[in-house]
């Protein structure tokens, strides 16, 4: 997204900060709700709610703007879909992901809508939830990895990510507030989304990959019913299928870091 030499510490720290001062002021309006005129289901309240998904995109954007000087890096899109591995490989290895995690939901969850709604699902999915990638994994976490190596800042990065969510457990109708989800459960699911996502992204060598797997968990999440295996005993098991996903995640960066198919 940045070139590596802009992806400074001071940098990632004003990217952070500016994500969590837009999200929280839209996604807070919404939970605040005054007078009643910005509630989850209006139009004005679901305009702030998709506002705020996307302020790691726009905060991406306006950085690119104010420290970008060539024309390349001012062109915001193509550097998310560009590819240094070439599409074949960057396509085979998402889908390996796609399919790894639907067997992992397949696993440890019941399904509670038709098949054919992966489909459907997945374009929404893009938008309400897998553009964010766009800050977080094309530049916050990347910058995090230019002070810190990939299996440390992954997890930091994981817990951020989690804490910029938490406006969303003060706003009725969506899904963590819906769902009663602990947070520190979520928290933990972040962190190891977080060790795949950037994976993915290094594996790859664009964001794409990170956006349609972020995309993919949230269609698992609609077509898959996880509440009761995130109580109680069942919780072990999808957070050891999870933490086997990230490890292995993380020894394929590793391993194509060794073999020169990966960047430092």
């Amino acid at each position: 997204m940045i070139s590596q030499e802009k992806m400074t510490g001071k940098r990632a720290l004003w990217f952070a900060v500016m994500t969590f001062a837009f999200t929280y002021a839209t996604w807070g309006l919404v939970a605040l709700n005054p007078a009643g005129w910005f509630s989850y289901d209006s139009p004005q309240g679901m305009i702030l709610w998709i506002l705020g998904g996307f302020s790691p995109a726009i905060v991406m954007f306006a950085l690119i703007k104010k420290w970008g000087k060539t024309k390349e890096e001012r062109a915001c899109f193509k550097p998310i879909f560009r590819t240094a591995r070439g599409w074949k490989p960057a396509m085979l290895v998402t889908g390996l992901y796609l399919a790894a995690y639907l067997g992992i939901a397949i696993t440890v969850s019941e399904r509670v809508e038709p098949w054919y709604m992966l489909v459907a699902y997945f374009p929404v999915m893009i938008v309400g939830g897998g553009l964010e990638e766009i800050g977080w994994r094309g530049f916050f976490q990347p910058a995090m990895e230019r002070k810190l190596p990939f299996w440390l800042a992954a997890p930091i990065v994981g817990v951020i990510w989690a804490a910029w969510h938490i406006p969303l457990w003060f706003i009725p109708g969506t899904f963590q507030a819906n769902a009663d989800l602990n947070f520190l459960v979520y928290a933990v699911f972040c962190v190891f989304l977080s060790y795949i996502l950037g994976a993915l992204q290094r594996l790859t060598g664009n964001v794409a990959a990170s956006i349609s797997f972020h995309a993919w968990v949230n269609v698992m999440f609609s077509v898959f019913m996880f509440s009761p295996f995130l109580e109680g005993e069942n919780i072990a098991l999808l957070m050891g299928l999870m933490t086997g996903f990230a490890v292995a995640a993380t020894a394929s960066v590793y391993i194509c870091k060794r073999l020169g198919g990966s960047r430092s």
